[in-house]
């Protein structure tokens, strides 16, 4: 049923300080300095300068304006990355290289050199890129077929007879088309302009070679009005990278291993201004299985009825009724095993798609929930001492601190507990609390990073009279209420103490 006010004390309240930044701040920092003090005990420092490059092989890229990344490990100096060739561009991104070529309108395959240089240490490594595609046109004269991106491109016709006699009559009012004959070089090549249009458009070229006409056709791609993430789940990044490059996009952003963010994405920008930018989740920071994907965009374009469509078009089934806007929207595509959701924030819009993991098998949970103390607006700090005694929590001055809330640890299967209390009241009264489990497994199962609810744990959320209400793409959280008892539940799971936990709020709605 509806609940007024729920949305608006989740979102302050729950998402930011529960599942938000704050507390993965505050365990990053703790653990970062128990690395440092680690660090720190070591009895020499190696200053040995060091400069990895994987140079043993040439670097190839298509004719079309593409890239490509090789990994770059410079230790204790800082590296920098110099080419004389006019049509590369190259960008350090962490301990990445990326190198950034113009399309090779020249004909001829080209090569370039790379310097990798870190104090006196130089590395080198050789760029080729590919000319045009070719195509022989067909000798019995039947019409060949060419097709081109979208983003424009170009191919070599050869055609069966050699000389200086070619001729190319393109059909009237085609003015997206260059065609230039190369008769020295053997071919004819054709080039197409970038495609703005949101159909795909066609042409007919004649070609006349010794005394004989080659028909060719010529169709070029539509521009991607509306796009999704690559749902390539389990897949690695360059899967993933191959995927985007086809549509044009560029990786602009990876993940920083040296300072662990919060959420290990890989950015693409992409080609269409109203849905421009496309993060790709992958597991523990590395290269390896996509588990996530996030499309971010105009809010007006993703909440259009004409994206809803396309949605549809694409085989999504809407699961959210229509009217109803309460948390995000959600779709489900059971073929391509995908959930997705809809929020909008501001300007911005964003698409969450994600893996529909099965269940690996039966999974055992709790016997009863730990719905904890419950006397909101009532109990005092010293209130939830007290109870939290006859329960053997003992306050810890650590977990507290780095939660920036009275925190306490629990006996198994249990592990600790953190409260909220409203500061703006006297006496400050409780507001909702954080219930942590040893186990995650109890209630949840893991695809990659993300958490979903087994079968066993919903059963028990609805034995003890909580319905589910709706589930939340930024925090992972899975939203449940009780009518009868007016209280609010939020699972998911947490990384704390180096293991993955199952985590429960209780607040009152």
């Amino acid at each position: 049923m509806p609940f007024p006010g729920l949305g608006n004390f989740l979102e302050p309240h729950i998402l930011k300080l529960i599942y938000g930044m704050k507390i993965k701040v505050f365990f990053s920092w703790i653990l970062g300095s128990l690395l440092l003090l680690s660090s720190c005990q070591s009895d020499s420092i190696d200053t040995t300068e060091k400069l990895e490059v994987d140079t043993s092989k040439i670097i190839t890229l298509d004719s079309s304006s593409g890239y490509t990344r090789i990994s770059v490990l410079s230790s204790p100096l800082k590296w920098t990355a110099n080419t004389t060739a006019d049509w590369l561009e190259l960008k350090p991104v962490g301990d990445y290289l990326f190198i950034y070529a113009q399309p090779n309108t020249t004909g001829m395959k080209r090569r370039a050199e790379v310097q990798i240089s870190s104090g006196r240490t130089t590395r080198r490594a050789l760029v080729e890129q590919e000319s045009s595609p070719t195509l022989n046109l067909n000798r019995d004269g039947s019409s060949t077929e060419v097709f081109l991106p979208a983003l424009g491109g170009e191919v070599r016709l050869v055609p069966p007879v050699g000389g200086g006699d070619w001729q190319v009559q393109p059909s009237k009012g085609v003015d997206w088309l260059e065609t230039s004959p190369m008769p020295q070089a053997g071919y004819i090549l054709i080039r197409a302009r970038n495609n703005a249009a949101k159909q795909a458009r066609s042409a007919q070229l004649q070609i006349l070679s010794g005394g004989k006409n080659y028909p060719v056709e010529v169709h070029q791609a539509a521009y991607e009005q509306y796009l999704l993430p690559q749902c390539l789940w389990g897949m690695d990044l360059a899967d993933v990278e191959q995927a985007e490059r086809a549509r044009g996009s560029r990786l602009t952003t990876l993940p920083n291993r040296r300072s662990r963010p919060r959420i290990p994405d890989y950015t693409f920008s992409t080609t269409n201004s109203e849905l421009h930018t496309i993060k790709y989740e992958l597991l523990d920071y590395s290269d390896r299985m996509l588990y996530l994907a996030t499309l971010i965009g105009s809010s007006s374009t993703i909440n259009s009825l004409a994206y809803h469509n396309y949605l549809v078009d694409q085989g999504f089934v809407r699961i959210t009724p229509v009217g109803n806007t309460r948390g995000a929207i959600e779709y489900v595509h059971n073929d391509r095993k995908t959930q997705l959701h809809i929020t909008t924030k501001g300007d911005l819009g964003y698409v969450y798609c994600r893996y529909l993991a099965e269940q690996p098998g039966s999974m055992p949970t709790l016997p009863r929930l730990d719905l904890g103390i419950r006397r909101f607006g009532q109990a005092t700090s010293r209130d939830v001492e007290a109870w939290e005694k006859t329960q053997s929590g003992i306050y810890s001055q650590d977990l507290s601190r780095a939660f920036g809330i009275p925190a306490y640890f629990l006996p198994d299967p249990l592990y600790a507990r953190a409260y909220f209390f409203k500061k703006n009241a006297s006496p400050q009264t409780l507001q909702e609390y954080l219930t942590l489990y040893s186990d995650y497994r109890v209630g949840a199962y893991l695809y990659g990073d993300m958490p979903y609810l087994t079968a066993e744990f919903r059963q028990l959320l609805q034995d003890e009279g909580f319905t589910f209400h709706s589930y939340n793409p930024v925090s992972q959280a899975y939203i449940y209420v009780n009518d009868a008892e007016h209280l609010g539940l939020s699972a998911g799971i947490m990384h704390i103490g180096g293991k993955h936990r199952m985590r429960v709020s209780i607040f009152p709605y």
